[in-house]
């Protein structure tokens, strides 16, 4: 039995989830494979009698999850960003309004891109393609671009304009893609998705929002008892003090990062830890991967490359987690079904 009477439903994330069929069979709809295990839960529910699915995906706008934090590099520079939209570390942002090109300048020096490396993944003919001298400033005149329209709508101050630039582009390129890879399956719910929800949303100050202030606070009003859950992500109850949560998840993170080392320096004698969620060891298998990496069929990718950086994978002994190397390799089979 799950929350206030809901059913979970739990499934190992085997090798099916990877299986480039799955992918083959519900490309057409969900036009994205960046979270194969979102199509299979689409798959489970509908095999429960589910007929819509939905993420809560856009309550990270009024999480205050689309900050300063995203664009801090490093884990203290996060937690400096954190502290200070809280107000623990310096005075937050005052939501002061600035003349459009001063504050269009302050953000794109920012958000522009220093550089482009040719990446591991690419053939000679997809890194020209990729990485050519245009390129960049392609990139960088579209970043200027998008932050002139969103100031031109009225977004007049620092961490609004930030705020907005994540969610159009990491909330509605990317983290929506977890929703709509249910829709091959399920019909879309999207609560809340009104467009004065949002509107509303962004006008909150930044640092009433921060950390889930606004989502306790309605919790608090609506479904007190629902705070004092404990949390996977800090093993201690949504209600606890900030601070509290903060540290309990430092004792998680560096429980999981031990635990982990031992696995891997121990051949697998070792047991890992199960408390996150980003657990793809399926896809450590050669015979899983492989023939991911063997259905590729742009000229784009330089299939041998990635197989010889995905073997890395297949070594018990070595210290590497499987989750990025799928984040990845979403991208790449998603660039790869839309440019054959």
């Amino acid at each position: 039995a799950g929350l206030a009477g809901t059913t979970v439903i739990t499934a190992p994330l085997g090798r099916d989830v990877f299986a480039p069929g799955l992918l083959a069979r519900h490309f057409e709809k969900v036009e994205s494979a960046v979270f194969p295990h979102w199509i299979r839960s689409g798959e489970r529910l509908a095999e429960q009698g589910m007929a819509a699915g939905m993420a809560g995906i856009f309550g990270e706008i009024s999480g205050g999850h689309y900050g300063p934090s995203m664009i801090a590099s490093g884990y203290l520079g996060k937690a400096r960003a954190l502290l200070s939209g809280l107000g623990f570390s310096g005075p937050p942002d005052d939501g002061s309004e600035l003349d459009p090109e001063p504050l269009t300048a302050w953000m794109s020096e920012r958000l522009s891109v220093p550089g482009l490396d040719r990446p591991w993944y690419l053939s000679d003919s997809g890194s020209e393609a990729l990485t050519g001298p245009d390129v960049l400033g392609e990139i960088n005149a579209g970043i200027q671009a998008d932050l002139r329209r969103l100031v031109a709508r009225g977004v007049k101050s620092r961490v609004p304009l930030l705020e907005a630039f994540i969610s159009e582009h990491r909330g509605s390129q990317y983290i929506q893609a977890q929703a709509l890879s249910l829709r091959s399956n399920l019909e879309i719910s999207i609560p809340f998705a009104h467009r004065e929800c949002f509107s509303l949303a962004s006008w909150i100050p930044f640092g009433a929002k921060i950390h889930n202030r606004l989502h306790r606070a309605l919790l608090d009003q609506w479904w007190p008892s629902g705070l004092s859950r404990p949390l996977a992500a800090t093993l201690v109850p949504a209600d606890a003090p900030f601070l509290l949560q903060e540290a309990s998840r430092a004792v998680r993170r560096t429980y999981e990062g031990l635990r982990c080392t031992a696995h891997f320096r121990t051949a697998g004698r070792a047991p890992r830890p199960r408390l996150g969620w980003t657990d793809f060891d399926a896809f450590r298998d050669p015979a899983v991967h492989g023939p991911v990496v063997e259905s590729l069929g742009s000229d784009l990718f330089d299939r041998a490359a990635i197989a010889r950086s995905l073997a890395a994978l297949s070594d018990p002994s070595r210290p590497v987690h499987a989750q990025p190397y799928v984040d990845q390799m979403g991208k790449i089979l998603t660039v790869d079904r839309l440019t054959r």
